[in-house]
């Protein structure tokens, strides 16, 4: 016969299993709950530091494999405009140390044919006094170079017929000469549509690659086809389509 004692201990070793059971089933909880944040926490870590690298060395998911793409695509349609001819290609100052500017020239080269066919150079900016404000300022190379610079780069390559900027253009272009020669073809790599339609449509400026207008920026593999790649975010404005383009995007030119 169990006495008062023992039913007592009996009750209290049953509390005892009964709370026991709660607290290892809460420690439970809070593991898996723990658990579930760290990998929360982890995916999304992963995510931003994945963006990152990304941003910073252009994987094939990144900005860069489209710009190389561009470049490839403008070099070809220069070779099949004008097949043989060798290009010059304007650079920025010091652009030799800049991985990017190498590997676009690259697939310039690629588009045209092979690195036979193309010479690369810096723009050489001749000082100048009559910039004002400039006293005492590093000012943007766009705000710099003049078409004086861009002459004397073009006449100093006189077997060059493609001349393709990666700068852009001088602000003082109406005095550009060398693109009222028919025997050269100038090539814009980045370029202002609404400053440079009126020239790309006289044929000044024979190609010129823009963004698509309302694109959108992910970070999903970038198609394997140089064309497809090219044809998911830019166009190609030549003087033959500008007018459609023009038609199709009128914001372009805005």
């Amino acid at each position: 016969m169990m006495t008062k004692k023992n039913y007592l201990k009996s009750i209290n070793n049953k509390s005892y299993k009964v709370i026991n059971g709660f607290v290892i089933l809460a420690v439970i909880i809070v593991a898996m709950q723990l658990f579930s944040f760290k990998n929360d926490l982890y995916n999304n870590l992963r995510g931003s530091i994945r963006g990152l690298r990304i941003a910073i060395f252009g994987t094939k998911y990144g900005f860069r494999h489209y710009t190389y793409a561009k470049a490839e695509i403008l070099g070809r349609y220069l070779n099949r405009r004008y097949p043989g001819q060798k290009a010059l290609i304007i650079c920025q100052p010091g652009f030799h140390k800049n991985e990017r500017t190498e590997k676009i020239i690259k697939f310039l080269a690629k588009g045209l044919g092979g690195k036979n066919r193309i010479v690369a150079e810096a723009i050489k900016i001749e000082p100048s006094m009559d910039i004002p404000g400039s006293e005492g300022k590093v000012l943007p190379l766009e705000e710099i170079m003049t078409a004086t610079d861009f002459e004397k780069i073009v006449a100093s390559h006189p077997c060059s017929s493609i001349i393709i900027s990666l700068i852009g253009i001088p602000q003082d272009k109406e005095k550009l000469v060398f693109w009222n020669n028919k025997n050269k073809h100038f090539a814009l790599f980045y370029s202002n549509l609404p400053g440079e339609a009126k020239n790309i449509k006289s044929g000044r400026i024979i190609a010129a690659v823009s963004f698509k207008p309302n694109i959108k920026f992910t970070d999903d593999p970038v198609p394997a086809d140089p064309q497809k790649a090219f044809d998911t975010r830019y166009l190609l404005v030549t003087p033959e389509n500008i007018s459609e383009i023009k038609k199709n995007y009128p914001n372009l030119f805005k």
